[in-house]
């Protein structure tokens, strides 16, 4: 960033590049320059809360009606922020 430029590239914190944490988007808007904005670029791998969700349904499938696991998967607290599989890291 220059001094009376309007764009500042802000590079991710190690701990995002290395996949472990995700939710540093308080951080990165407060270290933009003065009337800067974030621009949000987003590529989605495949997180273990996807997984989750295709077991769900397949369990469903397998019962032959209802959707008593999809909506349990729905319900659950576990899979918000899951973390990245091994595929999804690759997909990223």
């Amino acid at each position: 960033w220059k001094p009376g430029s309007r764009t500042a590239i802000v590079s991710l914190p190690p701990e995002v590049v290395r996949g472990s944490m995700c939710n540093s988007g308080d951080a990165l808007a407060q270290a933009r320059p003065i009337g800067g904005k974030v621009v949000w670029y987003f590529r989605h791998g495949q997180s273990t809360g996807n997984v989750a969700k295709v077991a769900a349904n397949d369990a469903d499938r397998l019962m032959g009606s209802g959707r008593r696991h999809l909506e349990e998967y729905q319900a659950s607290l576990d899979y918000i922020d899951t973390p990245l599989t091994e595929a999804g890291k690759d997909q990223a």
